[in-house]
Formats: C-alpha cells, sequence, structure tokens
C-alpha cells in the first residue's frame, strides 16, 4: 500500500509539472495577446469616440470650439495611454516593469482624422459636409496605416515595451490555482474596458457632446448591466439607450430622448483584429488542456486520499 501511495504522488508530481507547462505558456501566450489588446482597444475607442462626436451627436461637436474640440481629443488620448499598463499589470500579483509606450500613437491619429476645419480662423470649414463625407471603412483605413506607421510588430513590441523578472515568477503548478489566476486576468480585462468606458463618457459629457443633464450614474449603470448582454446591430462599442423625460405624475407623454454613449466590448474588439482573434483562440485551446489535466489532478488527489485513509485505518485497527 506504502508503494501504491507513492506511485499516485510521483503522478501527481507529474502533472503539476505539465501545469507549470502550460502555465509558461499560458502567460506567454496572454502577455502576447494583450499588447495587441491595448493596441485595438485604443483604434476602436478613436472609432468610438468619431461615431458618437460625428454621427450621434454632431450639431454639439460641431458648436464646439477648436480648443474645445483639441482639449476632448487630448483627454481621450490620455485615456488611450494608460490601456497597456494597465492590462499588463493582470498577468501578476507583482506588477512586471513595463517600459513607456510610444506617447503620441493617439494624438496623431487624432490628427489625421478628417474634420474639415481651418485651425487659423477656428471654425469648420463647412460645417455640414464632414457629416457624410468619411465612410468608417475609409476612417479604419487610416487609422490602421497610422497603426503601422507609428508602431512596430505586435513581437517587437512584446520584446521592447514589458519585461518580465524571471526570478520572482514562479508559474502556478497545480490547475486549481492556474485556472483562478485566468479568471483574475479575464476579470481585469472587462474592468479595464468597463473603466475606459465609463472615463470617455465622462469626457464627453463634460466637453457637452453627451446631455449634461445625464447623471453619470445612470451610465455607469447602463453600462454595467449591459455588460451580459449581447452587442446590437450599428457601429460597434457603442450603447444606445432610450430614456424617458418629464413628470409622469403631470404628463402622461414623456419625451423619449435616445442617448448613445461607448461601450467598449471584448468581443467587438476581438472580432475586429483577426491576430487579436487567433491569440484568444490559442488561448481557448490551451484552457481546454489544463481542464482536462485539472479532471485527472482531481482523481489522482481522491486516490491519493482514500489509499492514506485506508493506510491509516489498518495502522491503527487492532483486534481484541
Amino acid at each position: 500500500m506504502a508503494r501504491a501511495i507513492e506511485q499516485i504522488k510521483q503522478d501527481l508530481a507529474a502533472l503539476e509539472e505539465n501545469v507549470a507547462t502550460f502555465a509558461a505558456e499560458l502567460r506567454s501566450i496572454y502577455l502576447k495577446y494583450l499588447n495587441l489588446l491595448s493596441q485595438s482597444t485604443q483604434k476602436q475607442l478613436v472609432l468610438a469616440s468619431y461615431q458618437i462626436c460625428t454621427q450621434a451627436y454632431p450639431e454639439s461637436f460641431v458648436k464646439l470650439s477648436f480648443n474645445q474640440r483639441q482639449q476632448l481629443q487630448k483627454n481621450l488620448c490620455q485615456l488611450g495611454k494608460g490601456i497597456e499598463s494597465e492590462l499588463l499589470s493582470y498577468l501578476e500579483e507583482k506588477k512586471q516593469s513595463v517600459i513607456p509606450q510610444q506617447p503620441n500613437i493617439m494624438e496623431q491619429m487624432f490628427k489625421h482624422l478628417p474634420i474639415g476645419r481651418d485651425p487659423e480662423k477656428d471654425t469648420l470649414q463647412n460645417p455640414l459636409s464632414f457629416q457624410g463625407e468619411l465612410r468608417l471603412s475609409n476612417l479604419e483605413d487610416e487609422i490602421e496605416e497610422e497603426f503601422n506607421l507609428l508602431d512596430t510588430t505586435a513581437e517587437e513590441k512584446l520584446s521592447n515595451s514589458t519585461e518580465f523578472d524571471e526570478t520572482k515568477v514562479q508559474p502556478p503548478n497545480k490547475p486549481k490555482d492556474l485556472l483562478k489566476w485566468h479568471k483574475r486576468v479575464e476579470q481585469g480585462i472587462h474592468e479595464t474596458l468597463e473603466t475606459i468606458s465609463r472615463e470617455a463618457n465622462h469626457s464627453l459629457q463634460q466637453a457637452g457632446i453627451l446631455p449634461k443633464n445625464l447623471p453619470s450614474k445612470f451610465l455607469d449603470m447602463a453600462i454595467q448591466s449591459e455588460e451580459s448582454s449581447e452587442a446590437i446591430s450599428g457601429p460597434p462599442n457603442l450603447l444606445n439607450m432610450l430614456i424617458e423625460a418629464g413628470d409622469r405624475e403631470e404628463s402622461e407623454d414623456g419625451t423619449i430622448t435616445k442617448i448613445t454613449a461607448i461601450r467598449l466590448r471584448l468581443s467587438e474588439i476581438e472580432f475586429s483584429d483577426p491576430i487579436l482573434n487567433a491569440q484568444r483562440n490559442q488561448i481557448r485551446n490551451l484552457l481546454a488542456k489544463i481542464r482536462k489535466i485539472r479532471q485527472q489532478y482531481q482523481k489522482k488527489q481522491r486516490e491519493c486520499a482514500v489509499a492514506e485513509a485506508e493506510t491509516a485505518w489498518r495502522a491503527s485497527w487492532f483486534d481484541d
């Protein structure tokens, strides 16, 4: 029986070695995935902001002065800058050292967006022409080209932007711990997208694009409640709401107002980037292997517990 217990423990140790190997591989895939996700999120934030300002609320955007428009764009740029470091911080309890990324990517993207303005006069050359002049597909192409000019390939950016201290990183060697780590990373991703969406809407509201009389808590609740629902048709990463204004006691006919806000969705960001989507598939495939090992590990743990209990019973049993 002692030999059987020893064999079971050896089997458990072998499974733990496999889990540690999978953990290192999963971390490596996540590192590439999060770098790609940060870039795609910045692009989608620009596109969503463009849709809000030029399609959903063009009149409000036109009313802003040149300086106000520029300040709004800078505020949105600032949000995009912190995405990468925030996402990468979820890989480890001890945050790895992150070299600051290029600071002007989103500024350059906004700079090249066509808004038909004359900076010297600070007025729109043709206030109505820009609304339907540029198709979203053309805008996506321009943003993609801008990223290609301003950024390196994903592998080059990965090697230059993020460094791990291998002496402090010890991958989990138990399936349960590794799956908990994976869950924490995924929760962090969703929290980051929710936070960026909330702060972007706040910037739009402060600038007078979104209605200022709309309570910010209402927007936050709408974003949170919408998180688990499927996206509707239309431009990606936007949230459409219908709000009834007015006192029902005074009037049976309330005013229905449509509100469009930014809601960054992971599924839509991944769908827009084939390379990012491929990385997500690698994560799914590896998780399937880890869950299979978890079943084997739990079975071996059960066998070990039973064998040890049987041995303990025999050791303490005596005949009268």
